[in-house]
């Protein structure tokens, strides 16, 4: 729960304690970088439904405001190059925001291989967060337990096999994990040493709507969409990840907005059940009733940033008295079918 700087609601009255139970971020103003994109959207959806005076900070503002409609929220729109050193800052000394998330990330559309944009978002945004926020943290008494929620990527492991432990070995294979990991070890870095309410949440592999198209998930939904219209070419399905729902994750990543961590923390934020591709494609066809004939296992090659790993460790996120994601990947289809409408189609910043 917030506490009660962060919250104005009171315990002396019984009708605040039941506001404050309801909306807990009540009085809580919060700045959400992305908020266009996959797991943005669901950050501010979040936030909003907590109580929140949620701000999107976003390049294509008229894209905002249509997803805005679309979903029923009621966002405060602010149409800023997250990339230009100057203006967000500007932005962010207006608001005074008590929260900052940032869903701000380039790379994971194999479209995106411009290595400036990757530098300037995955790298040097974060690092430009953390000066702000240490400007900020000199100005005003911190109100809240975590000031700026980062998300960070499983992809900054790469290569290291095994137990992936938040301080172990990376060796990250993409540019988008590259660029993550140097983004993240700075800022981690300057949150520990000035003592910035600062957390990572390193997150593994997300589903559900406001995807990218052309990924996984989105392509089984255009399947089960277009019966008998084409069969969905797929590799071998033996690499193993850890399945977890995008609304699950924003649940879990803003209820690590409230609790009491390290300055700097990094938290591995994922369900801790691995499951093949191959098992989960089979899963999520069958609560489409996709006919099995249609997946073409063993056409496509496996991608070079595929990893292989035991269960992701979750001491850290469990130590923090945070629940994890669950598993459910049929419930999650279900959850999907039913707000697909509103969230769905994501192709900006996320």
């Amino acid at each position: 729960m917030a506490t009660n700087e962060c919250n104005p609601h009171r315990e002396g009255d019984p009708r605040s304690r039941s506001a404050s139970a309801a909306f807990p971020w009540t009085g809580r103003t919060v700045a959400v970088l992305g908020a266009t994109g996959f797991l943005g959207r669901w950050l501010a959806r979040g936030a909003e439904a907590r109580g929140g005076e949620v701000h999107w900070i976003v390049r294509d503002v008229e894209r905002a405001r249509a997803l805005g409609v679309r979903t029923g929220l009621h966002p405060r729109i602010h149409g800023v190059d997250a990339g230009v050193e100057g203006e967000l800052e500007t932005l962010l000394d207006a608001l005074a925001p008590d929260l900052v998330l940032n869903a701000v990330g380039y790379g994971v559309d194999p479209r995106e291989r411009d290595e400036t944009l990757a530098t300037a978002l995955n790298r040097d945004l974060p690092v430009r967060l953390g000066r702000w926020l240490a400007r900020e943290t000199e100005r005003s008494v911190a109100r809240c337990p975590v000031r700026l929620l980062h998300l960070g990527s499983a992809l900054e492991y790469g290569e290291v096999g095994g137990d992936l432990a938040e301080d172990g070995p990376r060796h990250p294979t993409t540019l988008y994990g590259r660029t993550k990991l140097q983004g993240v070890e700075a800022l981690s870095s300057k949150a520990t040493a000035e003592s910035l309410p600062v957390l990572t949440a390193r997150l593994f592999t997300v589903f559900g709507p406001g995807e990218h198209a052309g990924r996984l998930f989105p392509s089984l939904l255009g399947l089960a969409r277009e019966a008998g219209g084409f069969d969905l070419d797929l590799t071998s399905g033996k690499q193993v990840r850890d399945f977890a729902y995008v609304e699950d994750v924003a649940r879990c990543a803003l209820d690590l907005c409230d609790v009491e961590a390290p300055p700097g923390h990094i938290v591995n934020l994922a369900s801790g059940v691995n499951r093949t591709v191959r098992d989960f494609v089979l899963a999520v066809a069958a609560a489409l009733e996709i006919d099995r004939d249609r997946l073409r296992f063993g056409v496509l090659p496996v991608r070079r940033e595929e990893m292989a790993h035991d269960p992701v460790r979750l001491v850290r996120l469990r130590a923090l008295g945070v629940v994890p994601p669950p598993a459910d990947i049929a419930g999650a289809v279900r959850r999907s079918l039913e707000c697909w409408e509103t969230m769905g189609d994501a192709d900006g910043e996320s």
